[in-house]
């Protein structure tokens, strides 16, 4: 056989059910065995519908661990038991669509550097990007283009990353143990962005690879496990800090025209990341002045709430900075009253939007330029 899939579990039937009738309809049983590791699963239910599909498969190998482990010991765990030259890591409330997994391991195996590859992980909920590998700033990692549509064509690009998500992921057994496999020093965070920057850092290649397409409900399986990602990440950045490299204003540089850098911006922070300012000047950004909003690190920003009414009539253009569109989707009053067009909203994940268009504004709009 050519890969393992390897498949760390500890959920409830409904999502475990879905997820491997749909790898069932998706991968060549003949070229390929499936290791799923139960880490410490405590559903009778589940362990019950995987003990007769594995009784009466080859293909699927079932492992029971009476204890909750981590990720990362869990699939270390899992990677010894496998026998195939190549791993696909898959996180079990993803959805490869057909044929994906084959091509990723495709990919992996045709590299012209040892290296790993991840497919593009799409929100099934919206069909927008969750992740299409990571990106980079001081004391930040966000996926790249987290938001945009699945098939914008940024993200039909290949390319390569500093770092992968291990959601989806494939890589050689032997590169897997040259790095360590999973640090166990981490436990359900950190572990698959670290292993994927090692590669890079050590000069081989994580390549992102947009027709492996596969549907990630993401956090489907949090609520089953442990997850506190504060000490993980700490230890991280304390590792890390000084050989990640910057790269941010890479993905943004493409969507930013002549037009969006003929202003003079007035910046408003309103997110946690601390290099804006950095970023924006390498983009050809010009700005006046800034202020932090005092809701920067909430999930939803009223900018009602953060802005006084003399804000509206300010005569130049905004430029927000967030760490997720997301956050300031909810204001499409606050843009109607502001009537500006040109008013611009960069984000952490690579994402440049204008905040009318951002918050539906469009064409509602009181005063035009």
């Amino acid at each position: 056989m050519r890969y393992s899939i390897i498949v760390v579990f500890n959920n409830n039937y409904a999502l475990m059910s879905n997820f491997l009738e749909n790898l069932l309809s998706t991968v060549d049983e003949n070229d390929s065995e499936l290791i799923l590791y139960s880490d410490g699963c405590k559903d009778y239910e589940t362990i019950q519908y995987l003990q007769k599909k594995a009784d009466i498969s080859q293909w699927i190998r079932l492992i029971l661990s009476p204890q909750q482990q981590g990720y990362s010991i869990a699939n270390n765990c899992a990677v010894s038991k496998s026998t195939a030259e190549y791993l696909v890591f898959m996180n079990s409330d993803v959805f490869p669509e057909n044929g994906s997994v084959d091509r990723l391991v495709d990919y992996v195996s045709h590299m012209d550097m040892p290296g790993a590859a991840q497919g593009r992980l799409i929100y099934p909920q919206n069909m927008l990007i969750q992740s299409t590998g990571h990106l980079f700033c001081r004391c930040y990692n966000g996926h790249v283009y987290t938001g945009k549509a699945y098939d914008d064509p940024l993200v039909l690009r290949e390319g390569t990353r500093q770092a992968l998500t291990t959601a989806f992921c494939a890589m050689p057994r032997n590169l897997f143990w040259k790095y360590g496999g999973f640090n166990e020093r981490y436990y359900n965070a950190y572990e698959g962005m670290e292993l994927t920057l090692k590669i890079s850092h050590d000069g081989g290649k994580c390549l992102y690879c947009p027709d492996c397409a596969a549907y990630h409900a993401t956090g489907a399986t949090r609520g089953f496990v442990s997850f506190d990602d504060e000490m993980p990440g700490r230890y991280f950045w304390s590792t890390w800090s000084q050989h990640i490299r910057s790269d941010l204003a890479s993905y943004l540089r493409p969507q930013i025209t002549e037009t969006m850098r003929e202003p003079i911006y007035f910046h408003i922070e309103s997110g946690t990341i601390l290099e804006w300012p950095s970023v924006l000047r390498e983009l050809g950004i010009s700005f006046s002045g800034t202020i932090k909003l005092e809701d920067r690190f909430s999930r939803n920003i009223e900018l009602y709430r953060n802005l006084p009414f003399s804000s509206f009539q300010y005569g130049a253009p905004y430029l927000f900075t967030v760490n997720d569109l997301s956050t300031l989707k909810g204001n499409k009053n606050w843009a109607v009253v502001r009537g500006r067009r040109d008013d611009l909203v960069l984000d952490g994940h690579g994402n440049v939007a204008y905040l009318y268009e951002l918050t539906g504004a469009n064409g509602n709009l009181r005063k035009t330029l």
